[in-house]
C-alpha cells in the first residue's frame, strides 16, 4: 500500500500557536510509513520555516500577500503543487488557496483553530473573506475538525456547516517538553512565589484582568513573568505602573517557557473566549496549576475536567485564590503534580495524530 500524501496548508510560519502545532503534527506523522507529509506556507519563510526544514519536513514557500490577492501565476503554482499529493489538510483560510485546492480534484480537510478575532471591529474585507469561507467550508470540504468544543460551537454559529463531517480533535503537545536551561532564571529566592502567564500579548488573552486582580493581593513575596510580546504591551505596562505594580511584574518578552513553567508556582491564563491554550498542557506537564476564567472558551474545557475548581468567575475571585495560594507557599502538591503529568499524557502528539489519521482514512 502506498502512502497517503498529505499536503498542509498554513499561512505563515511565524512563531504563533498554529504554526507550532501543525510542525509538531507533521513530526509525528513523518513516523507513520502510511503517510508522506509537507507543508506550503502562503505568505514564505519567517521565523519557524528553518524548523521544518531542520526536521525533514518538505516545505513550500508562496508568495501570498493578503486575503484578496487575485494572482493567476500564484494560482497556477499552487494548484500545480496540489496535484501531486492525495489529500490537502488546510490550517487557515485563503480564497485562491481554497479555490486552487476545489479545482485540484483532491480531498479536503480543514481544520479550524479558532482565530476568529472576537473582539475585533470586522471591515469590509473581513465580512467579504468571511462570506467566501462559509461557501468552501459548507460545499467543497469533507470533513472539518475543531481544537475544542468552544472552537466547534463557535464555528458552527459562524458558517452553519451542515454538510461537512464534524470532529472536535483536541491539539497535541510533544511528550516531554524540556528547556535549554539548567538554572534558575526567573527566581530570586526560595520563598519567592512565581506566577506565570504565558501568550500573545493580544486582547483576547485579557492579561489585564491578571493585573487587576493582583492589585488586589496585600502579600508581597510574589512576582508575576509575563512572557509574549503583541500589541498589547504598552497598555498593559502603563496598567502595571498604573496599579503600582511595577516591582511586581516583569515582562520577560520572547524566551523559555518551559523554564518558566518549571520555576513557577502557578500558572494563569485569563484569556476570554480563546480556542484552546497549549499552556495550560504545558504546565500540566510540569505538574502545575493552571487557574482560568469560565469564559476563558476552550483552555476552561481543558483545565475544568481536571480540576474544576481552579476555574473562576471574576477577578476577586482570582485574587482570592492567589492570595491563599501565596500565603501557603510550603504546602505540598506532590500528589496532585503527579495527577496533572498523567492528565496532560492524555493530550499527547501521538493521539492527535492517530485521531488525525483515522480521519483521514474515513473521508
Amino acid at each position: 500500500m502506498l502512502p497517503l500524501k498529505i499536503l498542509h496548508i498554513i499561512w505563515s510560519t511565524e512563531m504563533g500557536g498554529i504554526s507550532k502545532v501543525v510542525l509538531h503534527l507533521c513530526e509525528e506523522q513523518q513516523k507513520d510509513s502510511d503517510m508522506q507529509v509537507s507543508v506550503f506556507c502562503a505568505k514564505g519563510k519567517s521565523a519557524l520555516f528553518e524548523e521544518f526544514e531542520k526536521k525533514g519536513i518538505p516545505i513550500f514557500a508562496g508568495q501570498f500577500k493578503g486575503a484578496l490577492q487575485i494572482s493567476y501565476s500564484a494560482y497556477k503554482d499552487v494548484k500545480m503543487l496540489m496535484t501531486q499529493f492525495d489529500l490537502i489538510h488546510f490550517h487557515s483560510y485563503n480564497p485562491l488557496l481554497a479555490f486552487a485546492a476545489k479545482q485540484s480534484g483532491k480531498k479536503i480537510i480543514y481544520t479550524e483553530h479558532g482565530n476568529f478575532g472576537i473582539g475585533r471591529k470586522k471591515k469590509l474585507n473581513d465580512r467579504i473573506v468571511s462570506w467566501m469561507q462559509k461557501q468552501f467550508l459548507n460545499k467543497n470540504i469533507n470533513a472539518i475538525t475543531f481544537n475544542s468544543k468552544f472552537t466547534e460551537s463557535q464555528s458552527i454559529h459562524r458558517f452553519g456547516l451542515h454538510r461537512p463531517t464534524k470532529k472536535v480533535i483536541y491539539n497535541g503537545v510533544p511528550l516531554n517538553l524540556s528547556s535549554a536551561s539548567s538554572t534558575n532564571q526567573f527566581r530570586k529566592s526560595e520563598n519567592e512565589f512565581i506566577l506565570a502567564a504565558i501568550g500573545r500579548l493580544a486582547q483576547v488573552k485579557r492579561f489585564d484582568r491578571l493585573l487587576n486582580a493582583l492589585s488586589k493581593i496585600k502579600h508581597s513575596n510574589f512576582r508575576l513573568i509575563i512572557m509574549g510580546t503583541g500589541p498589547e504591551e504598552m497598555p498593559l505596562k502603563k496598567q502595571a505602573h498604573d496599579l503600582q505594580l511595577t516591582d511586581k511584574v516583569h515582562f520577560a518578552g520572547q524566551g523559555d517557557s518551559i523554564q518558566l513553567l518549571k520555576e513557577s508556582n502557578v500558572c494563569v491564563i485569563p484569556s476570554q473566549g480563546e480556542a484552546f491554550g497549549l499552556v495550560a498542557i504545558e504546565a500540566y506537564q510540569h505538574g502545575k496549576q493552571v487557574l482560568v476564567f469560565e469564559d476563558g472558551g476552550g483552555v476552561t474545557e481543558v483545565v475544568e475536567q481536571l480540576e474544576p475548581n481552579s476555574v473562576l468567575k471574576t477577578e476577586n475571585e482570582l485574587a482570592d485564590r492567589l492570595s491563599t495560594l501565596i500565603q501557603d507557599i510550603t504546602h505540598s502538591e506532590e500528589g496532585k503534580m503527579s495527577a496533572r503529568k498523567n492528565y496532560a499524557a492524555q493530550y499527547s502528539m501521538q493521539i492527535m495524530s492517530s485521531k488525525i489519521k483515522n480521519l483521514y482514512l474515513s473521508i
